[in-house]
């Protein structure tokens, strides 16, 4: 069958596509950027028309190139399923690149950690990113499964979705600070005050929407670069900020924050507790009103490539991770 171009060669190709460059094509493989050349070469060879082209901002695939694309994620599709069908080897250990929302990584950190020395140990290659971009990277197979704020709506091939819990959105400033005095958001304070946001993020989306309900104005409104600088800024006094309650725990129980529910009013009645629910594949977490306004879920969202025992033990894991560490 040597007529037949080589698998690994067509999924060089798309990785290299996807990453833009032959460095980061080689990591997302886990292969040396030589391997990455000789591979692209070696298709080359076989090919009248030029596949690639090196640029400043990388390798582009010329159009000979991108027509191979198609056909090169058919194999790696076809590799996916191949291996949920053989499933793990004996005596090889159960691996999963698994990306986490900053978010949360505080929350979870500790059972991530102690994946590998679990009853049902399972080897994990934590990183870190925003919502979003793991939800690209689990869908371009750069991750395995995702730990974030939000799922996508609707059903998506080659993707499941689970909520495992859930966080609360709060506004923290100091102690004693008007905007959040008696653990309640204050409207007329929060609209002379500076409102810190985490960056790009489902929780800087719901601050937004929380900022207009109450009347801040869009100068007020500050966009840091991750949680933690929300957390750094608000302990200099340099104004309120919007988090989850698990991100700024240790801090509230030590007395250097005060915060409040990132909600104007709650609903006599209305349940607080998310639950632990598995969503339809790729479903969304409904909007949430009145005492469960402030409310985000935990989502994992799982590659089907991702062996069905693997699965399971990081679902099992995250959903007890999730339930000793849920804020009510």
């Amino acid at each position: 069958m040597s007529e037949l171009p080589d698998a690994e060669h067509l999924l060089t190709l798309l990785a290299v596509a996807e990453a833009g460059n032959e460095s980061a094509a080689a990591e997302l493989l886990g292969v040396g950027q030589s391997s990455v050349s000789r591979r692209l070469a070696a298709l080359q060879q076989r090919s009248a028309a030029q596949l690639t082209q090196r640029t400043a901002a990388g390798t582009r695939l010329t159009p000979a190139g991108a027509a191979l694309l198609p056909y090169a994620r058919e194999v790696r599709e076809a590799l996916r399923s191949a291996a949920r069908l053989l499933g793990p080897a004996d005596g090889i250990p159960l691996r999963v690149s698994l990306g986490v929302s900053p978010h949360l990584l505080p929350r979870l950190a500790g059972a991530l950690a102690g994946a590998g020395s679990a009853a049902e140990p399972l080897e994990l290659q934590v990183s870190e990113a925003g919502s979003t971009d793991l939800l690209a990277a689990v869908r371009a197979g750069r991750l395995g499964a995702a730990l974030t704020l939000w799922a996508p709506a609707g059903t998506e091939p080659g993707l499941s979705a689970a909520r495992l819990g859930s966080d609360r959105a709060v506004l923290v400033a100091p102690p004693g600070h008007a905007a959040v005095a008696n653990g309640r958001p204050d409207p007329a304070a929060l609209r002379d005050a500076r409102l810190l946001l985490p960056g790009a993020s489902t929780l800087t989306e719901r601050g937004r929407a929380f900022a207009r309900e109450a009347g801040v104005g869009e100068a007020r409104l500050v966009e840091l670069s991750g949680p933690a600088a929300v957390r750094s800024a608000v302990l200099a006094g340099e104004g309120v900020g919007v988090t989850l309650a698990s991100y700024v725990a240790a801090e509230v129980a030590a007395g250097w924050l005060a915060q409040a529910p990132a909600r104007l009013e709650a609903v006599s009645g209305a349940s607080g507790a998310a639950g632990v629910a598995v969503a339809p594949r790729g479903a969304e977490a409904p909007e949430r009103t009145g005492a469960d306004a402030d409310r985000l879920g935990v989502w994992l969202l799982v590659a089907d490539v991702v062996p069905e025992e693997a699965a399971r033990r990081l679902t099992e894991l995250v959903r007890a991770a999730t339930e000793a560490s849920e804020p009510r």
